[in-house]
């Protein structure tokens, strides 16, 4: 899973804002957990994480990087998903549009949308019950048509 090198210096101050908030240290083996899971373009499982780490290395455990997502998810930089895949996975949210998503049954593949007409929907929806959407998180199982997919990772 690679990562791009962008700049996520407004992410990293907030998150040690955070940090310093709530009576947490700063470590320099937790701020590259951050920075990985910041700059991660993917959805990502803790395995995720911790397989790219131990393959550039760096001794990591998972346990360290349940902690370090549990502290994303407190401070409301990440958010988790079930994805109907049998594992937790995560994306970081901090200065990303909300989105939905279509998750293929077959190949895995997650696509990232956005519908203003759907969006409107949902509002009109809880409108009509006497509902105000604090938040939401529309997920699609489908199969995709592409002719190679029900070859792909079905394991």
């Amino acid at each position: 899973m690679a990562i791009d090198p962008i700049d996520i210096s407004e992410e990293m101050t907030t998150f040690k804002e955070k940090l310093l908030d709530k009576g947490y240290k700063s470590t320099p083996q937790r701020d590259e957990l951050v920075k990985w899971m910041f700059t991660s373009h993917e959805h990502f499982t803790a395995d995720d994480v911790t397989e790219y780490f131990r393959s550039k290395g760096n001794k990591v455990s998972t346990a360290t990087v349940y902690r370090v997502i549990n502290l994303l998810l407190e401070f409301g930089l990440l958010i988790q998903h079930d994805f109907g895949k049998g594992a937790k996975y995560f994306e970081h949210i901090l200065g990303h549009e909300h989105h939905d998503h279509l998750i293929c049954i077959n190949c895995d593949q997650i696509i990232e949308f956005v519908d203003n007409g759907i969006e409107k929907l949902q509002e009109r929806i809880c409108k009509k019950h006497g509902f105000k959407i604090k938040s939401h998180s529309l997920k699609i199982f489908v199969e995709c048509t592409k002719k190679n997919c029900e070859y792909r990772s079905k394991d």
